[in-house]
């Protein structure tokens, strides 16, 4: 559609004053809406240049229409409004032909521009329209709160009285397949050596070659490969051989592991938001747990050596990794302190005052931090506590909250002090209700985790 045709229109019909320019669009009533800058078919430099813009054209005849045909005062308003003037040789035309005057002028381009409109509904339809919008949003809404949800994701996938024993006989097939194949190629490489070997041996009656003694080859680390490449589990093994012990998760450091899975350390208070209670359903099967709730569960009795549990999340294949919790911080020097790999924080200075790090019994946690992840879960009624705000805005730490409340001033207002700068704080929401988007968190949490340990080169198994 040609906005310079509607705009002629409206001038030949005396409706000039419904055409309003509003931001970045023009409305001919409540007909048609234009952008600003649509092009049209009249042409600058007697037809001979660029296309004036819709902009340009309709303050132009607005201008001049409401001033009395006063050029002056139409070139002031234009340098006013910044909006792009018709030059002088194309003025009297263009007025001309929007007032009737001239049914053509050379100014016309033969190929009219293609412009895209809206066409705006009439202001009372409108309003009806919206009006039913209103009623049918209200109603929804009532009769949302009436509905009562009787399943979820979880009760379906619970699936009672359902088989898996086909999926698990697949698995085995594709193992035991892989397997075999593996043993047909050790076979035809031994066959293979074997030949070579019976081809090497001298004739009969023929008198061996005495054997030249073999000059010594330079000794070399044992986990080095043919190609120069070394695999981490024979750096480990070639480390644990000399004595060295393989690498920690301690960034920049080699430790000596003291086997077995990797180690979280929890809060022993009762009142934690993740404790020994509780701390299995959430990094297990991704379901928060109050602590108090999973604690009278329990009958209030702790595990005497903390809990194991198998990560599946963000892990697929065999690669399930094995994780130890505990709330019995280790002694100085003990070799659990090299497995220890993350730490949920309860928010007291305290909690670390047995951690072997520099500064970490004074409550000064920059170091500890540094080596190990951090996990701070905070309900959002609750005031910020010590200086461990300010520890987790230094470094790494996760803030988990329930997305259906505001985050707390004192959260949203922490600064980072000018002597460590740099570090962040995660925020991860838990809902009061609607336990199945835990699991999404959970996800999220691992990601953070995965980040974390990735970057300090862990050579545990997470």
């Amino acid at each position: 559609m040609d906005p310079l045709a509607i705009l002629k229109e409206f001038c030949v019909g005396g409706q000039l004053d419904q055409v309003v320019i509003e931001e970045d669009r023009i409305k001919f009533g409540d007909k048609y809406s234009f952008p600003k800058q649509s092009p049209t078919a009249f042409r600058a430099k007697d037809g001979s240049g660029e296309p004036y813009s819709l902009e340009s054209v309709t303050f132009f005849i607005k201008s001049i229409t409401a001033g009395g045909a006063n050029m002056g005062a139409y070139v002031a308003a234009a340098v006013r409004a910044r909006t792009a003037q018709i030059i002088l040789q194309d003025r009297q035309p263009l007025r001309d032909y929007l007032t009737g005057k001239l049914a053509h002028t050379v100014h016309i381009s033969d190929v009219v521009p293609t412009v895209t409109f809206s066409a705006l509904e009439p202001a009372a339809k409108k309003q009806k329209l919206d009006e039913s919008a209103q009623g049918e949003a209200a109603a929804l809404r009532q009769l949302l709160e009436q509905e009562k949800q009787l399943r979820d994701r979880n009760s379906l996938l619970c699936a009672p009285g359902a088989n898996f024993k086909p999926v698990l006989d697949m698995l085995d097939k594709v193992l035991a397949h892989r397997k075999a194949a593996e043993v047909a190629a050790a076979a035809a490489a031994n066959a293979k050596a074997a030949a070579g070997k019976q081809q090497q041996r001298p004739a009969s009656g023929q008198q061996r070659p005495a054997q030249q003694p073999q000059p010594a080859k330079p000794a070399g680390p044992a986990f080095m490969k043919p190609s120069g490449r070394m695999e981490r589990n024979d750096v480990v093994g070639q480390m644990k051989a000399m004595g060295g012990g393989s690498v920690g998760c301690f960034f920049g450091t080699t430790h000596t592991v003291g086997g077995g899975a990797s180690l979280w350390l929890v809060p022993s208070g009762v009142t934690a938001m993740i404790n020994i209670f509780n701390a299995r359903q959430f990094l297990e099967e991704g379901k928060f747990v109050p602590s108090a709730e999973a604690a009278a569960a329990a009958g209030n009795v702790k595990p005497a050596k903390g809990l194991d549990y198998t990560r599946t999340a963000l892990r697929s294949g065999l690669r399930m990794p094995r994780y130890h919790v505990t709330d019995k911080v280790p002694r100085s020097g003990h070799p659990d302190w090299k497995r220890v790999v993350a730490v949920i924080v309860q928010g007291k200075a305290w909690q670390f005052k047995d951690f072997p790090f520099k500064g970490a019994d004074k409550g000064e946690l920059r170091e500890t931090f540094t080596q190990l992840f951090g996990a701070y879960f905070y309900y959002s009624d609750e005031k910020a506590v010590g200086a461990m705000f300010a520890t987790f805005t230094q470094l790494f730490g996760a803030y988990f909250y329930y997305s259906d409340e505001k985050v707390p001033e004192t959260v949203e207002g922490w600064k980072v002090p000018e002597t460590v700068e740099g570090w962040k704080v995660l925020k991860l929401p838990l809902r009061r209700t609607g336990r199945h988007l835990d699991h999404t968190t959970m996800l999220d949490f691992y990601t953070k985790l995965d980040g974390f340990l990735q970057g300090r080169r862990c050579e545990l198994d997470y």
